[in-house]
């Protein structure tokens, strides 16, 4: 059998969507093709698929089997070599961690008048982003380096968020980041539709939208779910922001609603067994 016609696994399927967010994020793909590819991936059957969602892409990895690990191998080491190593390991972990409490004193923090693109990434611990507490700390990184919680779009994972966020004086474009615990620098820019207003997350309060992505399995009827995001962004219908809710498993299950920020449901797509 051709590796093109060999079983996705969920592994597969996430590399792919990671490499379509960071696509994204650097202006490869718009929002429209960006939603339509992830949605495919997660679909997706084959190594096959995959491949043709990121074949166009630049420096795209290309979702397969991982190559063989190789083989264990025992090291016999002498009693003064060891004392060696462990002194070296000790001294380098102290290097380390005042190198790294160094960085976070130093982070710079860039007020709303700060070029976009020097803004650093802070140097952080992992955050899951579908809590209260990370929802809380994205709203609060955003502030403190943009001057704002203004969103044209947000699409949240457990372990990091890809953001489209507003060029101050300019509503006909956006700029792309990604966010893993800490802003980094925006390293594209791309148009945006001005009759879609930007999204305020400080103005939310994310518990009913949690609330629903923690129960979007039975919502969308997807058992044993392995992935689950979050979209968030207002279309400009007049209606205000609405949320799109995805789950899906390595079985190719998957499902989806769309809800407004008070938790009230606009439509469910669920996973019907064929």
């Amino acid at each position: 059998m051709s590796t093109s016609r060999k079983r996705a696994r969920d592994a597969d399927r996430t590399a792919t969507c990671d490499v379509l967010d960071a696509a994204f994020a650097e202006g490869q793909l718009d929002g429209v093709e960006h939603r339509e590819r992830t949605a495919a991936a997660i679909r997706a059957r084959t190594v096959g698929e995959l491949h043709d969602l990121v074949e166009d892409l630049q420096a795209a990895p290309r979702p397969g089997p991982p190559p063989p690990m190789p083989p264990e191998r025992v090291h016999r080491r002498r009693p003064g070599r060891l004392l060696a190593l462990l002194v070296v390991g000790v001294s380098l972990a102290v290097v380390v961690v005042g190198l790294s409490w160094q960085s976070e004193r130093g982070a710079v923090r860039a007020g709303p008048s700060a070029d976009p693109d020097d803004v650093p990434a802070r140097v952080v611990g992992p955050v899951n982003l579908h809590s209260e507490e990370g929802w809380r700390r994205l709203v609060g990184d955003l502030q403190d380096s943009q001057g704002s919680a203004l969103v044209h779009r947000v699409l949240l994972y457990p372990g990091y968020a890809v953001l489209e966020l507003p060029v101050p004086g300019e509503p006909a474009r956006s700029r792309s980041y990604t966010y893993r615990g800490g802003l980094g620098s925006s390293n594209s820019a791309s148009s945006h539709d001005p009759q879609e207003p930007p999204v305020d997350l400080a103005a939310i309060d994310p518990r009913p939208l949690l609330a629903l992505l923690a129960g979007v399995d039975r919502s969308v009827n997807v058992r044993d779910v392995t992935t689950r995001y979050l979209s968030l962004e207002d279309d400009g219908d007049g209606d205000g922001p609405v949320a799109a809710i995805h789950a899906s498993n390595e079985f190719n299950e998957s499902g989806y609603l769309s809800a407004r920020p008070d938790g009230s449901i606009v439509g469910v797509w669920p996973y019907e067994p064929g």
